[in-house]
Parts: structure tokens; sequence; C-alpha cells
């Protein structure tokens, strides 16, 4: 568990490096494909990362150390592509959806749907631009009812 949660962090680290800076939802496009192609090339251990039934991490400090290590590129990521409400909520907003992502892809119907890594990359580099362009448009003034 710890190894893999290095491993992401390495992955997330060197997309951090090469997105650069200026283009937030390149960034967060860059970033969420390290996530979920980390989990398309071991599925077994993203598995074991992330379900507490198989492997509690409670349990070991190097996993927990590790896990915090992974966690880091993401409060990087936040203030860039989402300001607002908070760090947590917005870290919280980005997680669920290079995750939700990589579950689909993993172990769901979309897996199923996209047989190869290459029309699965394609698919969450399509689906991260999509999400990271509405995170980072300008919203409309909101009237008041």
């Amino acid at each position: 568990m710890a190894q893999g949660f290095d491993e992401l962090a390495r992955r997330l680290g060197r997309a951090h490096t090469r997105s650069g800076p200026g283009d937030a939802a390149a960034t967060l496009t860059v970033a969420g494909m390290a996530y979920v192609g980390f989990a398309l090339d071991q599925p077994g251990v993203f598995r074991v990362m992330f379900r507490p039934d198989l492997c509690d991490p409670a349990r070991f400090v190097a996993a927990q150390e590790a896990g915090a290590r992974a966690y880091a590129p993401l409060m990087k990521l936040v203030p860039l592509i989402h300001p607002q409400p908070g760090p947590e909520a917005g870290a919280a907003l980005i997680w669920a959806q290079v995750h939700g992502l990589a579950c689909l892809l993993v172990d769901g119907p979309l897996g199923a749907q996209l047989p190869n890594r290459r029309e699965r990359m394609a698919f969450v580099r399509h689906n991260l631009g999509e999400f990271g362009h509405r995170l980072t448009a300008p919203t409309p003034a909101r009237r008041a009812p």
C-alpha cells in the first residue's frame, strides 16, 4: 500500500512539473490522467490502497505517510482549479472526479465499454478537459430570488 501511494505521488509530481503554470484546466487534466493511468497500470494495488476492508491504513504508519505524500499534489492543485469554497472541499470535488473515473474504468461499466488503455485514456482526457473547463470558467453573477 505504501509503495502504491509513493508511486502515485511520483506520478502526480511529474504531472505537475510537465503541466507548467498558467492553465489550470490543463494542469487538472494532466494530473488526473496520471492518477487514472496509475489505476489502469496497477489495478490490484489501486484497489488495496483504497479498500480498508482489504488493508486498513490506520494499522500502518508507513501507509499513512505515503498516503499523505500522494494527497499533497492534490492540495497543491486545488487553489489553481477551485479556490472556493476552501481547500478541503475543492480537494474532495477534484478527487471524487478522478477517483470515480478510475474506479469506473478499473471495475465498472466504463472499462467494458472502452476495452483498451488508449481508448480509456482518450476518454479520461476529454472528460477531465470538460471538467476542468467547467470548474475554471467564470460564473455568471447570480441574482437574488
